[in-house]
């Protein structure tokens, strides 16, 4: 007989099947007993009470135990002795024993015996003994164990005055009740709706991990309370873990794991567990009361309490989460009323949880005191806590506990401290402790403009800037700087003007700068690729004075040594503005620089000459750059990195470098010219510097190359330790900022001892501060997430013309009196070393490529749109190749009666966006879906559809060979030919790869600006082959001409006459062997050969004069196979030497001449075959109309023929076919290669039949599939290998 197992065992056992070897699923108890004690008395009546329990007399095995065969775990009878292990110890003894007690052989495939339980008491003294009780989880929870230890304590003590002992208080269970089908559905869709499957908040870093060991605790306790409330500690507790993990997360909603005995009122208690763990969504806000928290947390808990039947584990497959690593909960509360204080007779016991199932997270159990006291014990999972976090966590709950429970309930959430005093010490100032006074009062006293004068008299001499075509010593610079000047302030700039530019990189460039900051006025970088309205934006919103940009030919406004300027007025200047000559001071703007803005117009920036003088001096002091350095400036001058690459050498004696622009889009061009131009320092956003790094530049050749400087995005750990191993003498360091703080304002660099997984953002630099603050400003604990606020002196004035929204981001710093903070958006959290790490953002501002960007202009840019109903923009991470990449999506309902285009929506956003916030795909839905609480719900928005709707095949082979390769890079099957790489998803690194593996497979030089010119598969072809693009119906088609050190390879055609299809071999063959196919001269209206022998010739002539001397090497497929033999005959009659003849499911001739000549049809569907379509047989191919379809329809590369085309191509099929049947197949002096398709194979075909054919060995290859599948990548990279294994 056996019994089945309840739902809680049934749960119990397979998560038990998942750790075999582990013993988190014991759950045990310590009793410490004191008074008088009879040992031996107690192993009898503890003997007498556990016998009568048939969950701990019973083996538990897997489906099959008894040998019926049945399925599942069943429980089986299996009578046990229980006996006591008595130990003598003392107390430095007694956790060794525990740790023993808790030990059990691994379990698989059964749970018995002492796997099952054990009873241990160990004798610290005559009047001091501890009991140690474990039972597997399979027969216990937390609320039979309690019931467990009383009865056996009731026994002791009536065993002691001769009374009977009492009655077992455990029922057997009885047959599961039988649910309401309609409850039961009612309940699914209820935790269906309820449940959000994203991974929830939790207070460790770790990812999720299942429990293997027995959790790490820490027991604390409150006194009595001393004020009068009737705040229930249910409530309590679980409204303060609430309140702590949402400040610690920075997520205002969490999910608590909640226990819950799923007992019914009532009914007889059992032994088997019936607890189940439920989630619990609880919202915190620092706005709510500690009222308005416990009101939550009992109205939540009712809203599930008529659900909790519906099991944990249940739930979890209907989510489709079993097997992933998303939890259904984060860290669990749990409420023990039950935990007695026992009698021994005289003496007392006191009992203490060892452990009570596996704490996958962390978990805080609280127990009221009988004397209004509480005891909070707080477990953690060791896998993703260590015991210094455990502490640290709860001591910050027990404080936080004893304000939630006692405090006025009118008392805000966010008046209640989550940090304890040392750590907001650390946090406000231990970690700020960055003043340099001597580099304040320089700020506060000097201006850019100063230091760039005083920096060019000191170093006149000395090469100032470089660019391709020239250079200026210091004080020829600033020579033509003044004169600018001198032109400026004639059109009436001077302090407080602004001073746009609107040009690509030049030294115009750098001397327009330059002489705006003489003027005393701040300049405006504008990127000319911006459309026009965004332009005039800026410039009315900054009120330009003056527009500078590079003459259109000779029509200038301003030439000086070479250089030359248009300068357009943009407001009307004062005559007294004209004649202003006063030189700017510390707390005049130097520069403004736009940004995106989430209202959908872009806002700028106001940086004062203080902040960017204090951020040049500190890089100055950290880098200490020297009169020798040489500084590559090569980043957009929109974008704020910009601003140290001019400036930081020109008040230093360095030299600027301007690169060659575009240049930073081709890495290997990128490190040539580094090289070439002895290139000291750098700036890469990191997505850049991991295409840099994808070009493996040498560090010799960038042996000067001492630091590069990293930001504008986060540094991904394995970039960093690839450029550390390709540059090891290169330092690469680590900054962050945002615009509106100068650039940046934090920094770190990895030392010696970095273990290469997490790359932090750093620490403050000179007079700034950086405070981790959650949603009431409160300073956070190491680890804690929250938002980063930037203090200092580096903060920008505010936004132009925007006072509203400089309030709300620039706010009063309450740690300094009168200070302002920069509230960044940015969340962080700050490691044990106190360095911030980068986590997210508060909001939809994101980074793309290094680019920030706001989604809500994107968003309003697309719901402006005519047509549009609804929109909302997205990032998503694609796959590509064997990476990723961030795209920007943009999802639309069209209003009523609207039809929209997506490519037409790209179109008109183009028009009103900048180039890198035009979303990479637009798609159109139905609705937007929601979550139940009105959110947008991100799961259900379907994956993006990049590039066009159809696919338009390649057309020539030149396009089929690059085809194969962007699809390689993409990750993709196939890409159409005018689709755009960087539409597909594309980016600059992926871009690297593509034009390497180019050139190495066509044999041609591709660079990456190749890629940026014709970015798509029809364009690059195009521009490869320049003027001399070859006809593809020749006789001689070059593939690859490869360079001559190898023997070349020549593919002779299939019975349809092209050769297209061989382009798939270039991938698969050395890049220095050249590949020719041979195709039909009938293609082009010439007339058809007479025979199968005058083919070999001519074909043999033509290759003789590619290659008259040397080895020749052959393949065919099909017909082409034939033909390739006969080649190989002939060959041998003019004293060449053939070393391959492959032939790719070719026969010959005579195993087809007693075969009826082809219909029109199969002549169709021959034609079909050669161009590696697989059509069904029902397909209707009466006409050469319906050929050209099925091409069409299947992204054949046929499908750009034209019918005329198609019908000469039916033509030479049929030709082909003809000569075969006439052919008399000769022999071959030496080894020939046979591939069959082994799926097509027929049996008047047979295996052997070329071996009269060749004196020597035919070497067999048989391929999985059938005759088209012969010129598939998988076939063809084959048949590369093995020609090349036989050469």
């Amino acid at each position: 007989m056996h019994d089945e197992l309840t739902a809680a065992q049934l749960a119990v056992w397979f998560a038990q099947q998942q750790v075999d070897d582990a013993p988190v699923y014991q759950c045990a108890e310590r009793i410490d007993i004191v008074g008088g004690f009879d040992v031996d008395r107690f192993a009898g009546v503890l003997r007498d009470a556990l016998v009568q329990i048939p969950a701990l007399n019973s083996r538990f095995v897997a489906g099959g135990g008894d040998g019926t065969g049945d399925r599942g775990p069943r429980a089986y009878p299996d009578a046990r002795d229980h006996g006591l292990v008595v130990h003598d110890a003392d107390e430095a003894a007694l956790d060794r024993i525990i740790d023993a007690a808790m030990t059990t052989t691994p379990i698989r495939g059964e749970i018995a015996g002492d796997q099952l339980s054990g009873q241990h008491l160990v004798r610290l003294s005559d009047d001091h003994h501890v009991w140690i009780t474990r039972v597997h989880h399979i027969a216990v929870d937390g609320y039979s164990f309690a019931r467990l230890l009383r009865w056996v304590a009731d026994s002791y003590t009536a065993d002691l005055v001769g009374e009977p002992p009492p009655e077992s208080p455990f029922h057997e269970p009885g047959p599961a009740a039988v649910r309401d089908a309609e409850a039961e559905r009612a309940d699914a869709q209820f935790w269906a709706d309820y449940v959000d499957t994203a991974r929830p908040p939790t207070l460790s870093s770790a990812a999720p991990a299942p429990a293997r060991d027995r959790a790490l605790r820490i027991t604390r306790s409150l006194p009595p309370r001393t004020s009068a409330t009737d705040r229930g500690w249910a409530e309590s507790m679980m409204g303060t873990l609430a309140l702590y993990l949402a400040a610690y997360s920075g997520e205002p909603t969490v999910t608590l794991g909640v226990p819950w005995a799923n007992r019914r009122l009532g009914a007889p208690p059992t032994m088997e567990p019936e607890v189940t763990i439920m989630p619990l969504r609880l919202s915190v806000a620092p706005t709510m009361t500690i009222g308005e928290l416990i009101a939550g947390v009992a109205t939540e808990m009712r809203t599930v309490r008529p659900h909790i039947a519906y099991r944990a584990d249940r739930l979890r497959r209907d989510l489709r989460l079993v097997g992933t690593d998303t939890p259904l909960y984060g860290p669990g509360a749990n409420l023990k009323f039950f935990t007695p204080q026992l009698r021994f007779g005289d003496a007392a016991g006191t009992v203490g949880n060892i452990a009570m199932g596996p704490v996958d997270d962390l978990t805080v159990t609280g127990s009221p005191q009988p004397d209004g006291g509480f005891v909070l014990e707080v477990e953690a999972n060791p896998a993703r806590y260590s015991f210094d976090e455990l502490v640290a966590h709860g001591e910050r709950l027990l404080a936080l506990l004893g304000r939630v429970s006692t405090d006025d309930a009118g008392a805000l959430l966010g008046s209640l401290p989550v940090a304890l005093p040392a750590e907001w010490a650390t946090e406000v100032i231990e970690r700020n402790e960055t003043d340099v006074p001597d580099l304040v009062a320089e700020a506060e006293s000097t201006t850019l403009a100063d230091l760039l004068v005083t920096a060019a008299a000191e170093h006149r001499d000395r090469t100032a800037l470089v660019w391709d075509s020239g250079a200026l010593t210091y004080a020829q610079l600033r020579g033509v700087v003044d004169d600018l000047s001198a032109a400026l302030a004639l059109h009436g700039v001077g302090r407080g003007s602004v001073v746009a530019l609107r040009m690509t990189r030049s030294p115009e460039m750098v001397c327009g700068l330059l002489a705006a900051l003489d003027r005393g006025a701040a300049y405006l970088p504008i990127d000319p690729e911006l459309p026009q309205s965004r332009i005039d934006d800026m410039l009315a919103d900054a009120q330009a004075s003056v527009l500078l940009t590079l003459p259109d030919g000779d029509d200038a406004d301003w030439r000086c040594d070479g250089l030359a300027l248009a300068i357009s007025a943009v407001v009307e200047c004062s005559a007294t503005k004209e004649q202003s000559v006063s030189r700017p001071n510390p707390r005049d703007a130097a520069y403004i620089i736009f940004t995106s803005g989430s209202t959908g117009r872009p806002k700028g920036v106001v940086i004062e000459h203080r902040s960017i003088v204090n951020r040049l001096r500190w890089m100055d002091d950290t880098f200490h750059l020297t009169p020798d350095d040489r500084v590559a400036q090569k980043t957009p001058y929109s974008f704020d990195v910009s601003v140290w690459e001019f400036f930081w050498p020109l008040i230093r004696g360095a030299s600027l470098v301007l690169m060659t622009p575009g240049v930073e889009k081709d890495s290997p061009a990128l490190a040539a010219e580094f090289a070439g131009r002895g290139i000291t320092v750098c700036h890469f956003v990191p997505s850049a510097l991991a295409a840099f790094l994808a070009a493996a530049p040498s560090s010799a050749a960038l042996e000067a190359l001492r630091l590069i400087v990293c930001s504008g995005e986060a540094l991904p750990p394995e970039v960093l330790r690839r450029g550390r191993e390709l540059l090891p003498a290169t330092l690469i360091d680590n900054l962050y900022g945002p615009t509106e703080a100068a650039v940046d304002v934090t920094e770190w660099a990895p030392g010696p001892h970095w273990d290469g997984t997490e790359v932090p953002i750093g620490s403050p630099i000179a007079n700034t501060a950086a405070y981790v603050l959650d949603k009431a400003l409160r300073p956070q604990p190491a680890g804690a997430v929250g938002e980063l606020y930037l203090a200092g002196i580096q903060l920008a004035r505010g936004y132009l013309q925007r006072p509203g929204l400089t309030a709300t981001r620039f706010v009063a710093n309450p740690f300094e009196a009168g200070g302002r903070m920069y509230a960044t958006g940015d969340l962080v959290h700050r490691d044990a070393e106190g360095a911030l790490l980068y986590v997210g953002r508060v909001d939809d501002q994101v980074k793309v490529r290094g680019r920030r960007i706001e989604l809500g202009e994107i968003q309003a840019a697309l719901a402006a749109l005519p047509g549009i109903d609804q929109a909302v923009v997205v990032t998503r991470n694609v796959a590509i190749g064997n990476g990723s990449s961030t795209v920007i999506v943009g999802y639309v309902v069209a209003a009523d009666d609207s039809e929209v285009d997506r490519f037409e929506l790209r179109t008109a956003l183009s028009r009103r966006l900048p180039s890198y916030m035009v979303p990479d795909a637009v798609e159109v839905l139905d609705a937007i879906p929601m979550t139940r609480n009105g959110k947008l719900d991100r799961r259900r928005l379907p994956a993006p559809h990049l590039g066009a709707d159809t696919v338009t095949a390649p057309r020539t082979p030149a396009e089929m060979a690059i085809e194969a390769l962007f699809a390689e890079a993409l990750g993709r099957d196939a890409v159409s030919v005018t689709d755009s790489f960087f539409d597909l998803g594309g980016t600059s690194l992926t871009a690297a790869s593509l034009a390497a593996r180019c050139t190495e497979v066509l044999g041609t030089t591709v660079s990456v600006a190749d890629l940026f010119a014709a970015p798509s598969v029809a364009d690059l072809a195009a521009r490869l082959a320049g003027d001399a693009s070859p006809d593809p119906f020749g006789r001689l088609l070059v593939l690859r001409a490869g360079d001559g050190t190898d023997a070349p390879v020549f593919a002779i055609h299939p019975a349809g006459g092209l050769g297209w299809c061989y382009a798939g071999l270039l991938p698969f063959l050395p890049p220095t062997t050249g590949v020719y196919a041979l195709q039909a001269d009938g293609l082009d209206g010439s007339p058809l050969p007479s025979s199968l022998t005058d083919v070999a010739r001519d074909y043999l002539d033509t290759i003789e004069e590619i290659s008259p001397t040397g080895p020749l090497r052959l393949v065919g497929w099909s017909v082409g196979g034939v033909i390739a033999h006969e080649i190989a005959v002939q060959a041998a009659t003019r004293g060449r030497t053939v070393s391959q003849v492959a032939l790719l499911d070719a026969y010959p001739s005579e195993c087809w001449a007693d075969q009826p000549p082809a219909t029109p049809e199969e002549v169709r569907r021959a034609l079909l075959i050669m161009a590696g379509t697989d059509t069904a047989d029902d397909i209707d191919l009466d006409s050469d109309d319906a050929v050209l379809a099925a091409l069409r329809e299947h992204h054949a590369a046929m499908g750009s023929l034209t019918v005329e085309q198609v019908r000469v191509i039916t033509d030479v099929v049929s030709h082909f076919a003809a000569l075969m049947r006439t052919h008399r197949t000769g022999v071959v002096d030496g080894d020939l290669t046979h591939f069959a398709a082994g799926r097509s194979a027929q049996d008047f075909l047979p295996p052997t039949a070329w071996e009269p054919h060749a004196r020597g060995t035919v070497h067999y290859t048989e391929l999985p599939v059938n005759h088209p599948g012969m010129v598939a990548p998988n076939s063809l990279a084959a048949v590369a290998e093995a020609m090349e294994d036989c050469r």
